[in-house]
């Protein structure tokens, strides 16, 4: 099994650099709309907050208004249309097309319907086509049967991969797997898989190849294309330059000009690297977990173990508040000073407060023993600690605004306040 180890980090690392660079570079001096929708159609997918993060998403939500509730289109129609198609997808149920969804939406069927009735794939153009058709999909264009689309684009990738025109399989995939041809999704990805064997295939395709092989499987993918990632990823010659100098693929002679990196390369290898680790820190859990399953006995006496003390902790608690509840009730309630004295009272109202906490914290402790000992039959201490400390620490600091506000409408009601003087002014009176 794959481990996330230093190496993979910084690879990951170099390349989430290089791409913040190049988001700015390009939305500073470029034009590259394909290259920033898929820079922000990755950021998307794995939550990354990008130092140029802002400035993208805001470029992206201009440029989809612009493409299909304003429609400026310039002469390089497919392009600037496939590209707003992805930043559409990227933004697609955010608060960023908040008042724009409708027109968008609209302006997605309205060019989708007007390129399938020229051409079987928008674009007549395999990658285009599938990004541009799988908006329309992802905003629920109900208006237009785009089932007799999936053969077509399947037909065309399978002669555009030896081509080295693999770019976009991905969104093909996706879109064959959202119009329930699962059949075709198979032959697709049953193709890439034999592609990314053959010497014939660049480095860039095989990139394209690998994403469509991700899309087609579930988030935890399968052990078999895990390896397959890392041996294609390890060789990929961008990966070694990335991050040093100017970036670019070293000459092999003299007379040859330096390669620069595309966009699109540069793109799919932050999606790859991160689709890797992400798996392979699901499956890390998953082989922790089941290191750590044990007997349901001795998970048993573990858990009554665990509440032993917790159960400990309650009767130290409660033991004074009942045995003290009617003297309390004389001197909170009924004001009878006497019935209590201040040291009395003052500890018995701090009692009551602990276990105001004790209550919330009990609950949530209880469920976390019950959760990682019983249902999931783990053992690991370290396990239980870090889950019961990360819900404690929520559940107490939910509590201190509670109690916080209770305090406030106490004071602000009269309830305590003259219980409260009655203590301060014995105090200072001593």
């Amino acid at each position: 099994m794959m481990q996330v180890d230093a190496l993979h980090r910084l690879h990951r690392d170099d390349v989430i650099r290089s791409v913040d660079s190049m988001v700015g570079h390009l939305l500073t001096h470029g034009n590259d709309t394909l290259a920033l929708a898929l820079y922000f159609w990755v950021a998307r997918s794995y939550g990354l907050v990008l130092v140029n993060g802002d400035d993208l998403a805001a470029w992206a939500r201009a440029y989809v208004k612009g493409v299909f509730v304003d429609r400026r289109i310039g002469r390089q129609r497919d392009t600037e249309i496939a590209s707003a198609a992805l930043a559409a997808i990227a933004l697609q149920d955010t608060d960023a097309l908040a008042g724009l969804e409708g027109a968008v939406c609209e302006g997605i069927s309205t060019m989708t319907r007007d390129e399938i009735s020229r051409h079987s794939v928008p674009f007549n153009s395999a990658a285009y086509g599938s990004i541009l058709l799988l908006a329309a999909r992802t905003f629920q264009v109900t208006a237009l049967d785009l089932s007799g689309c999936g053969d077509a684009i399947a037909d065309l990738y399978d002669h555009a991969v030896l081509g080295g025109r693999a770019f976009g399989m991905g969104f093909a995939v996706d879109f064959l797997h959202k119009i329930n041809e699962n059949g075709r999704v198979e032959d697709v990805t049953r193709r890439a898989r034999a592609a990314l064997n053959d010497p014939r295939i660049g480095y860039e395709d095989q990139l394209y190849l690998l994403q469509a092989l991700w899309v087609a499987q579930p988030v935890t993918g399968d052990i078999d294309l895990v390896d397959l990632s890392e041996r294609v990823l390890e060789r990929s010659p961008g990966l070694l330059y990335i991050g040093h100098g100017n970036e670019d693929i070293s000459p092999t002679s003299r007379d040859d000009m330096a390669m620069p990196i595309s966009h699109l390369y540069r793109a799919m290898l932050l999606y790859n690297l991160l689709r890797v680790e992400q798996v392979a820190l699901i499956r890390s859990a998953e082989l922790f977990n089941e290191r750590y399953r044990g007997n349901r006995a001795i998970i048993t006496a573990a858990f009554a173990a665990y509440l032993f003390p917790i159960i400990l902790v309650w009767c130290v608690v409660v033991t004074p508040l009942v045995a003290a509840r009617d003297a309390a009730d004389r001197f909170w309630l009924q004001q009878q000073f006497g019935a209590m004295s201040v040291v009395g009272a003052l500890l018995y109202s701090l009692d009551l407060a602990f276990l105001t906490l004790l209550v919330p914290c009990t609950w949530t402790v209880v469920g976390d023993l019950w959760s990682v000992l019983v249902r999931a039959h783990v053992e690991s201490d370290r396990r239980l600690k870090d889950v019961v400390a990360t819900h404690l620490s929520h559940t107490i600091m939910q509590w201190k605004g509670w109690f916080a506000l209770a305090f406030l409408v106490n004071v602000l009601s009269g309830f305590a306040p003259s219980g409260l003087a009655h203590i301060l002014h014995t105090m200072t009176a001593k």
